[in-house]
């Protein structure tokens, strides 16, 4: 007997339909012009974060999304540009989406999709990282062979090990169930999944791991688990602005851990892991991030070399005392003349925090075999962290910048 779910799968054969090809044809019809999307993107599938941050004004729609079934709106906060996508519900949608996202630019994808409650861990709501989800949906089965569970990464676990510690929102780490028929969660059903130590419902997870699982990206789920599946009156309530104020406190924490802690890869910096993600083909040469704390100490011993990649106008206005000023733009023909024996400290203002210009010279100078690393937080968190500036209250730090380097 054939199963169509389960069978004529080959595994390790390229898909005809492509994301990448869609998306041509979107901008193509749409006369959408090409774009960068945020480096962190989110799926709402309750649509009540993107809601909130439309209403008070914080988000917009990105005018580069081609998508022809969604919108992706962008906002800013804590120093991170993010995407929000909301009303992606279900695995299949998730995916499709996912898919578009990674070729568009996106680095992390988070998902915040509401869940039952299975396992009783007190009363919602609350928060769960997702470490491995129940494939009892179809999507999972079009990338991965058959298997209970699709799981987290393992680099992305370890690395979040400890992220939640000390938050004002309660995050546990378990396991999902991830279903395609949320009406068909009978009695059996539940008390197989209460049986495994699951401890909520959902519609997303378990494709999005298999999906980052076989594509090598970078997929963190969370469930809000915020009802009982209607068993009682009064379920469903999500807290302040229907969930989107703690909501967005995790996604912060999460966005802000992997910036600290991971590469734009999504793979520990301190290590090389034998997993998926390390098989990324032609990735580049990432660099590490170094804590402006560290650079101070540095300073009182074997300094780097300490390059600012900002404007000469912004340099003029201000920077770290001892830094010598080569704009991105002119970096190329500066490489030359550096000496690969010697650290390198890039920085910039680090408004955009995975697309910046330090991050993007650092790359260019870790493919020529310099050790470089990049200044976390750029030249703001210096001056916090007491490091020694240099400055110039009549120099006009907009001079000569284009609008994308301000």
């Amino acid at each position: 007997m054939v199963f169509p779910i389960l069978d004529n799968k080959i595994y390790d054969v390229p898909s005809v339909f492509t994301a990448e090809n869609l998306l041509r044809e979107a901008r193509r019809q749409k006369a959408i012009a090409e774009g960068t999307i945020p480096t962190v993107c989110i799926l709402d599938p309750d649509g009540d974060i993107a809601a909130y941050l439309v209403a008070t004004g914080q988000a917009v729609v990105h005018p580069h999304w081609a998508c022809y079934h969604t919108k992706l709106y962008v906002f800013t906060r804590d120093g991170i540009e993010y995407g929000v996508i909301p009303h992606v519900v279900g695995a299949s949608f998730a995916v499709l989406v996912a898919e578009e996202l990674f070729v568009s630019g996106c680095k992390l994808l988070i998902s915040m999709t509401s869940a039952g409650q299975i396992v009783p861990m007190g009363q919602p709501p609350y928060f769960v990282l997702i470490e491995k989800a129940l494939r009892d949906e179809g999507t999972s089965y079009h990338y991965l062979p058959p298997s209970p569970y699709s799981h987290l990464n393992s680099v992305l676990l370890n690395a979040f090990a400890d992220a939640f510690e000390g938050a004002s929102v309660r995050v546990l780490r378990g396991a999902t169930w991830t279903t395609d028929a949320p009406f068909r969660e009978t009695e059996q059903a539940i008390e197989y999944a209460r049986s495994e130590g699951i401890l909520g419902v959902e519609m997303e997870a378990a494709a999005l791991y298999a999906f980052a699982q076989v594509k090598a990206k970078s997929v963190i789920c969370f469930a809000h688990i915020t009802n009982q599946m209607a068993q009682i009156e009064g379920d469903f309530e999500k807290g302040r602005d229907q969930g989107s104020y703690d909501a967005l406190q995790v996604i912060g924490l999460t966005a802000h851990h992997w910036f600290m802690t991971l590469n734009r890869n999504g793979v520990p910096l301190s290590s090389a892991p034998s997993t998926s993600l390390e098989s990324i083909e032609g990735r580049a040469q990432m660099s590490k991030l170094i804590p402006p704390e560290e650079l101070l100490e540095q300073n009182n011993g074997k300094s780097p070399l300490i390059i600012d990649v900002r404007a000469e106008a912004e340099f003029n206005a201000c920077h770290i005392a001892g830094a010598v000023n080569i704009p991105l733009d002119k970096l190329e023909e500066h490489i030359a003349g550096l000496d690969t024996d010697q650290a390198i400290v890039t920085y910039c203002n680090m408004n955009r925090p995975g697309h910046s210009r330090s991050e993007k010279a650092a790359d260019m100078l870790s493919e020529k075999g310099f050790a470089v690393r990049v200044l976390e937080g750029g030249l703001p968190a210096s001056e916090s962290a007491g490091i020694k500036l240099e400055k110039n209250e009549s120099a006009n730090p907009n001079e000569d910048m284009t609008t994308s380097e301000r």
